[in-house]
């Protein structure tokens, strides 16, 4: 079975558009952050409500013909989900006490209602974990101070290979190449496709912060 990620990858590579592009980026994450906080529902009304003004298409447009690769990436992640959950003992996210969701009519607010459900299952395991321990050992020497690390120790960088990094994210640079830096480190180009990956440029910025690295 292909992961989400590489159906991601082969959608994008056929997208006919930047929008496209946004939208399949906005429905993986959507998916990913349903997947981590525990939802089973990778259903088209599930992901639409969730990501309702975060850059993913309403449910209808989803559905629609044009919607095919948004269709297409949601099947992956629910696929990928299923196989995990059949890997496994077969779990149900709700008890029976909860099934009334299921009678909401409200795609958005069955959905809402659904990931309160499961935060509270979750609080409620973590709450039941805090009480089973009886003993707590408190160490209360004095703290050592950590050596600090330093990439620098480790790696030596020339001149030149610094002025390199500096220059790849350089906003005059970025710029004159019609380049632009979203909010998760990605650079982009102009049509909105990406160029260097999701923390590119934190990446950079960490390497030309460490000790030893600044001019």
């Amino acid at each position: 079975m292909i992961s989400p990620d590489k159906v991601l990858e082969r959608l994008i590579a056929h997208a006919k558009s930047s929008r496209t592009i946004q939208s399949l980026e906005a429905i993986q994450k959507v998916c990913s952050e349903l997947k981590k906080r525990g939802h089973n529902d990778f259903s088209v009304a599930a992901i639409a409500a969730f990501g309702e003004g975060r850059g993913v298409p309403k449910a209808q447009s989803i559905r629609n013909k044009t919607g095919e690769p948004y269709r297409i990436l949601i099947e992956s992640w629910r696929k990928s989900n299923d196989s995990i959950n059949n890997a496994g003992p077969k779990h149900h996210p709700f008890p029976k006490r909860y099934q009334w969701v299921e009678n909401i009519e409200d795609p958005r607010l069955k959905f809402l209602v659904k990931d309160l459900v499961v935060d509270h299952q979750k609080l409620t395991t973590d709450l039941q974990r805090v009480k089973s321990i009886t003993t707590l050992q408190i160490d209360m020497r004095k703290s050592v101070p950590e050596k600090k690390s330093s990439l620098a120790n480790a790696v030596a960088f020339t001149n030149n290979e610094l002025e390199a990094l500096k220059a790849a994210i350089n906003p005059a640079f970025l710029d004159q190449e019609g380049w632009t830096i979203d909010p998760r480190g990605r650079i982009k180009n102009d049509s909105g496709r990406t160029l260097f990956k999701l923390g590119f440029v934190d990446a950079v910025q960490k390497i030309l912060s460490i000790d030893g690295c600044e001019n």
